[in-house]
């Protein structure tokens, strides 16, 4: 069995912000114009999950407000497209997108792998 936990993307050359902390992770989150992550009411874990992370911090309106909403597929990819300017995919999946730089991992209070 494998565990795969959640991170944070950028697309290459932006600022990589600071994800180190739950306060860094939260700031990363309210300064991000547009968040790209799994659309949970497509059945991903790792959407479903971040619904209730978000709620959890207090960031449900803000985020669902920029939020991305990704039906299937990589996540990350939306950087490149520009339809996103972070990302919070599973750390496996950021990997696999060219043109993104990957912040890191969510520190672990909010890893749920």
């Amino acid at each position: 069995m494998s565990r795969v936990g959640i991170g944070c993307a950028v697309k290459t050359g932006a600022p990589i912000p600071d994800s180190s902390t739950v306060a860094a992770f939260r700031a990363a989150l309210l300064a991000a114009r547009k968040v790209a992550y799994i659309d949970p009411a497509s059945g991903g874990s790792s959407g479903i999950y971040l619904d209730g992370l978000y709620q959890r911090l207090a960031l449900s309106d803000a985020v669902h407000a920029k939020a991305v909403l990704v039906p299937g597929g990589l996540v990350a990819a939306r950087l490149g497209t520009g339809e996103g300017d972070a990302a919070i995919p599973p750390l496996s999946e950021s990997c696999a997108v060219a043109g993104r730089a990957a912040v890191g991992p969510a520190p672990p209070p909010l890893q749920d792998p």
